[in-house]
């Protein structure tokens, strides 16, 4: 059964390492990526939400601790898993 396992093994490493189609695919994307014209990035958020989370960083940043958890919940609970319940 162990020389069966380590055959079986063997044989899965030496299919996972043949490189050989997964380079010539990586070629062609990238030509055809540098072909496309550049889109603009993506925002998660724009800067009217992420206002307040970029203050806190600059207070953070600049060592002051009270700026920086101003706007924090007070009635915060710390649970024994440490998720933050509000």
């Amino acid at each position: 059964m162990k020389k069966i396992f380590m055959i079986l093994l063997i044989a899965f490493l030496f299919t996972a390492c043949n490189n050989e189609s997964k380079t010539t695919e990586a070629t062609n994307a990238g030509t055809d990526t540098a072909t496309t014209a550049k889109q603009a990035p993506v925002e998660l958020l724009g800067d009217e939400l992420n206002a307040t989370s970029k203050a806190i960083w600059e207070n953070f940043s600049k060592g002051d601790a009270d700026a920086t958890t101003a706007n924090f919940d007070d009635n915060a609970r710390m649970n024994f898993s440490g998720a933050i319940l509000l």
